[in-house]
C-alpha cells in the first residue's frame, strides 16, 4: 500500500517532546504511532482505547470548577474536616 496521504497535527510542544521520548525507547516515532492508530481505527472500526463522555452531572462540576465556583481547600486535612472525616 503506497503512502500517499498526510495528515497534521498541532501538539503541546512539551507533550510531543515527552512523547517523541517515550516513543524512541521502543523505536517508534510520532508518526508510526499515527499510522499504527489509523491503521487500526479503519480495521477495527474503533478507536484502540477507551474515550469516556462524562455524565450530566459530572459535566456539570466540571464547568462549575472552570468558571472558578465552589469550594478550595490548602490541606488535604482541611477538606477531611470539613466532610466529617
Amino acid at each position: 500500500m503506497a503512502l500517499t496521504s498526510e495528515i497534521r497535527v498541532r501538539v503541546d510542544s512539551e507533550i510531543k517532546a515527552q512523547a517523541t521520548a517515550t516513543l524512541e525507547n521502543i523505536g517508534l516515532n510520532i508518526s508510526d504511532l499515527v499510522r499504527m492508530t489509523v491503521n487500526r481505527v479503519a480495521k477495527e472500526g474503533k478507536v484502540p482505547f477507551e474515550v469516556k463522555i462524562p455524565n450530566p452531572t459530572t459535566q456539570r462540576a466540571m464547568e462549575s470548577a472552570q468558571r472558578g465556583e465552589g469550594t478550595e481547600y490548602n490541606s488535604p486535612d482541611n477538606f477531611f474536616k470539613s466532610v466529617g472525616i
